[in-house]
């Protein structure tokens, strides 16, 4: 008998059919139940090599042994009874149909049975724009469906925390309502075993009409807390409610009635209610991330409130914004002088300056804010090691100048204190995408949009990523979202989309952007740098010019260096001396050691401005091999490199770029295949 014949007899081919099936139907199960239990990624890939490894040995078995009516035994030929073989090879085919009906019933149900709210599939489906007339004014555009990738499932119960009702007579309590929310949010974070929405996100929904499970649902949250908060003096009624998004049943509610003295207990109280209606086991830490409150002083607890609240408020001009910090700080400082060994406080003030050293137009004025901005936060991270609030204000002032290394350091400190933080995250992922990790970066906006998922700022963010690793039509999706959606503000959109359709070459749909961003807000200097990013993409250096001259004062001030750009191109040399200067000052702070590449980025650009090629390319290498990533499209539209772009050895820099940027992208497909 030839071999094949001989396979088909021992029932070697059925057995190799029953191990494929049944390996996976073991995949399927595995798949779905290991994360449950938080089990590591590499368990299942190893399982699925050792189901491989594992079909050699049951086909050698299959070849060795015969089912027999007397039992297993040894097959050493062509047995006496053929019939053997025959009722061996039905029972395989049986055997074969079962497990593979029980594995196309399983992966049925895991597809398309109903989910709790939040474990949906990790791709959805939204509009986003494809404008059909490119040549004509447009404002959002004709939708079409794009997938865009989202984090993968969380396997962890989630929870929203509404915002509190302010109930007390005075309606300008609601300053105190939304502290408690706010506090009651943050005490939860720091579990965990628990998702939070963030508080972007919960307070959309104050004073909604939408009914639980619908706000549940938004929020992709298996759980909601919501509750009151009623003031008179120095008592404080607060009442709440645990409620399960799935079935609408309520699993806790109490009241407190204390004094306002007792308030960080009653905080602590609530959010330990809720632990323990989930039934999550506690680390050390997660307790005392529960327990923790920042100062004994309910009168100070109430300044930081105040202080935070008009930090928060809304304003139309750069006055505006310098009144609400200089409010919002005297309350900081308020608080201070009750307890000065308050971190919270400490941390608002470093915000607040940090905040006024972005904005100042004096540069001195600028400094010393920036100055008050670290040694504030400083300060809260000696009061207050285990709270988050302090590395992340340290972090975010390193950042704002430039010393990327520090900020990291700092955020990453913050990270793991509070691994689930927006902030922390969108700071990170923006961090990361400087020194070229933009999968990284992506992975933590990302994640960010899952936890604030009302957020725009968080989607925008997604989008810049997107948008560098090429991903154009999820990066339009992003944008409309942030947008469109949730932030509705058409002439940013419309300015968005017009950097997507420069990057795909498509000028007559950039140009429509442009025009209609144009008719909407033409005077601010949003829009000022919006237009001139067209222009310098075009090379249409006088219109560019005109901006620059129109709002001198503005980019000598806060965007010296396109002012340098476009007044150099255009032959003025003193002016665009004045606008290096200007450029060159801000370089001259001290930049540890590790974070220096954005600097020597900045004095390439300005070496080719002085028609310095060999120097800015040698400097360009340098900052590179420092840790710094300068955008490929980025450097596509500045006309300033268009001085050597066609030079052999720019070219190869480009060619290394794009050769980093190619293996980032494959590296983000194998992400969003191993997700589906």
């Amino acid at each position: 008998m030839n071999l094949l014949g001989e396979l088909k007899r021992r029932n070697v081919f059925r057995v190799a059919m029953l191990y494929v099936v049944a390996a996976w139907l073991v995949i399927e199960v595995a798949e779905t139940v290991l994360p449950i239990f938080e089990v590591p990624d590499g368990v299942l890939r190893g399982l699925v090599v050792l189901l491989v490894i594992g079909l050699v040995p049951a086909l050698g078995f299959a070849w060795i042994y015969e089912l027999t009516p007397e039992g297993l035994k040894r097959d050493t030929g062509v047995t006496d009874n053929p019939e053997y073989s025959s009722a061996t090879g039905h029972r395989l085919n049986w055997a074969t149909l079962v497990v593979a009906v029980l594995a196309i019933s399983f992966l049925a149900y895991d597809r398309f049975a109903p989910r709790e709210p939040g474990t949906e599939p990790s791709a959805v489906t939204t509009p986003v724009a494809a404008p059909s007339v490119p040549a004509a004014p447009v404002s959002a555009g004709e939708p079409v469906a794009v997938r865009i990738s989202e984090p993968a499932r969380d396997p962890r119960p989630s929870v929203a925390v509404l915002p509190f009702a302010n109930l007390s007579t005075d309606s300008e309590q609601e300053f105190f309502a939304d502290g408690m929310t706010e506090d009651i949010l943050t005490r939860l974070a720091g579990v965990s075993g628990l998702r939070v929405i963030s508080r972007t996100s919960v307070m959309r929904y104050k004073n909604t009409e939408l009914s639980l499970p619908e706000i549940a649902a938004q929020l992709g949250v298996s759980h909601v807390l919501e509750g009151s908060v009623r003031r008179a003096g120095d008592r404080v009624r607060i009442t709440g409610q645990l409620i399960r998004a799935a079935d609408d049943a309520h699993l806790w509610a109490d009241s407190f009635d204390r004094d306002l003295a007792d308030i960080f207990s009653v905080q602590t109280e609530i959010a330990g209610r809720i632990v323990d209606q989930l039934e999550l086991q506690l680390t050390e830490r997660d307790r005392q991330a529960l327990a923790r409150q920042g100062t004994t002083n309910p009168e100070a607890y109430e300044q930081v409130l105040r202080g935070r609240a008009i930090a928060r408020g809304s304003y139309s001009s750069f006055d505006e914004i310098l009144a609400i910090i200089d409010e919002a700080e005297k309350h900081f400082r308020a608080a201070i002088a009750l307890d000065e060994n308050y971190a919270d406080a400490w941390a608002g003030i470093a915000g607040v300056n940090r905040s006024k050293a972005n904005i100042d137009e004096d540069e001195t004025a600028a400094l010393a804010a920036w100055n008050e901005a670290t040694e504030a936060a400083r300060r809260a991270i000696r009061l207050a090691p285990d709270s988050a609030a302090g590395y992340v204000a340290l972090g975010q002032a390193y950042w704002m100048r430039g010393l990327t290394e520090a900020a990291l350091e700092q955020l990453q400190l913050a990270a793991e204190i509070e691994p689930d933080s927006p902030q922390v995250l969108l700071a990170q992922g923006s961090l990361l995408a400087g020194r070229g990790q933009l999968v990284a970066a992506l992975e933590r906006a990302e994640r960010a949009t899952q936890l604030e998922p009302e957020d725009s700022n968080a989607w925008d963010a997604a989008a810049g990523f997107y948008e560098e690793l090429g991903e154009y039509e999820a990066a339009r999706q992003a944008y409309r979202m942030a947008w469109e959606k949730l932030t509705p503000h058409e002439a940013r959109l419309n300015c968005m989309l017009m950097g997507i359709a420069l990057l795909e070459n498509n000028v007559e749909r950039a140009r429509a952007h442009m025009a209609r961003f144009l008719e909407l807000e033409s005077h601010s200097p949003f829009a000022s740098s919006c237009a001139l990013n067209f222009h310098l993409s075009q090379r249409d250096l006088p219109a560019a010019r005109e901006i620059v001259e129109r709002r001198s004062a503005f980019f000598l001030a806060r965007a010296a260096m396109r002012g340098a750009v476009v007044t150099a191109l255009n032959g003025e040399r003193e002016a665009a001396e004045e606008f290096l200067r200007a450029v060159e000052a801000q370089l001259e702070r001290p930049v540890p050691r590790g974070s220096e590449g954005g600097s020597l980025f900045t004095r390439s650009r300005i070496a080719l401005l002085r028609g310095e090629p060999e120097s800015a390319l040698d400097l360009l290498e340098r900052a590179i091999e420092a840790g710094y990533w300068p955008s490929v499209a980025s450097m596509a539209r500045q006309p300033e490199w268009d001085i050597v772009r066609d030079d052999p050895r720019f070219q190869e820099i480009l060619a290394r770029l794009n050769a980093e940027l190619g293996r980032m992208r494959v590296e983000f497909e194998a992400r969003q295949v191993d997700r589906r």
